[in-house]
């Protein structure tokens, strides 16, 4: 019978973190050759009689740290990602070409939702 006490504890596979606040990454292998990520993000405090809590649910300050934690982690599940694709499959020019691709790709996506653009006007985004 297995009870709470001698269950095996599942952790993640990488944490980031930023003050109170953490992201931390799963790895759910769907087949040998599927694993997908996941995300939880958490912020911890301190609870009556100093006991260590945590919640799921986020202040008005904690947003911009959130933003980056996410931006962290897409970087690091692009990263493990790029790792799981089958190398030998893909020739020798995959190491130029598709880490060049894959580092255009995420340099995109991180820039693409800057503060800088969020607050443009939608005319000046278009180029």
């Amino acid at each position: 019978m297995t009870t709470a006490s001698n269950a095996p504890k599942f952790r993640p596979l990488h944490t980031e973190k930023i003050g109170a606040l953490s992201a931390s990454i799963w790895s759910n292998a769907a087949s040998e050759s599927r694993t997908f990520y996941s995300v939880t993000f958490e912020r911890a405090y301190r609870g009556d009689g100093n006991e260590r809590k945590t919640s799921s649910s986020f202040n008005h300050d904690d947003l911009l740290n959130l933003a980056k934690l996410a931006e962290r982690a897409e970087a690091y599940i692009a990263m493990k990602m790029a790792e799981d694709r089958p190398r030998a499959a893909a020739g020798p020019a995959w190491s130029v070409f598709t880490a060049v691709s894959h580092a255009q790709h995420a340099w995109d996506h991180r820039h693409q939702y800057s503060p800088q653009s969020l607050a443009a006007p939608p005319e000046a985004l278009v180029a």
